[in-house]
């Protein structure tokens, strides 16, 4: 084996494939760094290319395998089907190694910027099997393609396809089979669903043994009486997996209620993230304390805490809630200060706020928007003048005792959620 792993193309395309592998997780930026179980479901994900160009390889192997004069040497050797099981094997070896090593820079260099935490290994471990199991899936795919099709034109034809095949899937919205959906904006408060990933594993260990067989059953001198329904069964099992997740189409990724471990920092308000996303803790809990002063001041009670909402855990009406804008906001080591103040501009998680029958009234947008500018303009952030077509440009050029009794009232109103209560700053007459 060792001898194969050397002389297979995976392994002669090294680096191509940890070029490959590493420009699908740098593809869109690193986001996923500062959250460990997001890196190694974006990592994961990657098999979705790393997978086709595995198959690839392997198919280019398996059609050089089929050359008429090594053919003929193969069959006469007594385990000659176990040599070319070597096609599959030995570039599925290389292909996982490459996802493990990038999985290992990934933690690493989470580690190298202050995380190291992982909330779920148990979730880890799944994505990554997944990932591992996608990888000889494709390698089996590929050596198929290239045993029952002796041509250079193999390599791309299995890669082509097999890539095609994983967007059909996603684009259909059915069970992607060669491919690992890791979370799109992390996995704070997610998890692998355990029963989806061993679906996946058992799917592609069918697949790898009815291609096994089939090699077995391609060369004249092996025992058939055994390879042919070991390909029957590995068949049959690779398409009745393929059934149930189609039937079932369980998601890969699912809301974890598990609680969250958290860690905090500052005061007034202090502030909470968990403990697997903590990068900007630091900076947010002195940007929030910084912005918050004008509310203070005002006479405004400002949330004690104020913490990250994650999926599945239930919001505690007496603190603030945040959610991040967009895409790896928290994952960075400093942020924007005027998304703070849309986070200072929301002090309780109302239920109003994500009900199922619709939006709040516009009112409630309104007043945040008015709260977020006045919190900008009173730090410095934003210059009034740049509001002035605003319904509330007038307001903000109001004697500040004015500005800040309508600031104090309407926050104790988005405090105990009596949304509608709200009314919009009035300007001075005059």
């Amino acid at each position: 084996m060792i001898p194969a792993l050397r002389r297979c193309a995976a392994a002669r395309l090294l680096p191509l494939l940890l070029v490959v592998a590493a420009g699908v997780v740098l593809s869109r930026g690193t986001p996923w760094l500062g959250e460990p179980s997001w890196t190694v479901a974006r990592i994961a994900g990657s098999v979705i290319i790393l997978g086709p160009v595995v198959a690839g390889l392997a198919a280019m192997d398996a059609a050089r395998w089929n050359e008429e004069q090594l053919t003929a040497t193969l069959r006469a050797l007594p385990r000659s089907a176990v040599a070319r099981w070597h096609v599959v094997l030995a570039n599925a070896a290389v292909g996982v190694a490459v996802l493990l090593v990038v999985q290992a820079a990934g933690y690493a260099a989470n580690v190298a910027v202050g995380v190291g935490y992982v909330a779920s290994p148990g979730s880890a471990l799944l994505l990554v099997l997944g990932g591992g199991a996608v990888l000889v899936g494709s390698a089996a795919v590929g050596a198929l393609v290239g045993l029952l099709w002796g041509s250079v034109l193999a390599a791309p034809l299995a890669a082509a396809g097999l890539y095609g095949l994983a967007l059909l899937a996603l684009s259909l919205d059915v069970p992607a089979l060669f491919a690992v959906i890791g979370g799109a904006n992390g996995m704070v408060g997610l998890r692998a669903a355990t029963s989806a990933f061993v679906a996946l594993v058992g799917f592609h260990l069918f697949l790898t043994v009815a291609v096994l067989a089939a090699y077995t059953l391609r060369d004249g001198v092996v025992r058939r009486r055994v390879a042919g329904p070991v390909l029957g069964a590995g068949t049959a099992g690779a398409v009745a997996v393929a059934a149930v997740l189609v039937v079932t189409d369980p998601d890969q990724v699912v809301i974890d209620d598990r609680p969250v471990a958290w860690t905090c920092a500052g005061t007034e308000p202090r502030v909470c993230l968990p403990r697997e996303s903590p990068r900007q803790l630091d900076w947010l809990a002195a940007e929030m304390h910084e912005l918050a002063e004008p509310l203070v001041a005002a006479g405004a009670t400002v949330p004690a805490t104020y913490r990250l909402e994650v999926p599945g855990q239930r919001r505690d009406l007496a603190e603030g809630s945040f959610a991040p804008l967009d895409t790896g906001r928290l994952t960075r080591p400093a942020g924007d200060p005027q998304e703070v103040a849309v986070y200072l501009s929301t002090p309780a998680p109302c239920a109003a706020y994500s009900d199922p029958s619709g939006p709040p009234p516009a009112i409630v947008h309104e007043t945040r928007e008015v709260l977020r500018v006045w919190l900008l303009v009173r730090n410095g952030l934003a210059d009034p003048a740049d509001f002035r077509t605003a319904g509330f440009g007038p307001w903000l050029a109001a004697p500040l005792e004015e500005q800040e009794s309508w600031v104090r009232t309407t926050y104790e109103q988005l405090r105990s959620c009596e949304l509608d209560r709200l009314t919009p700053p009035v300007a001075p007459a005059g």
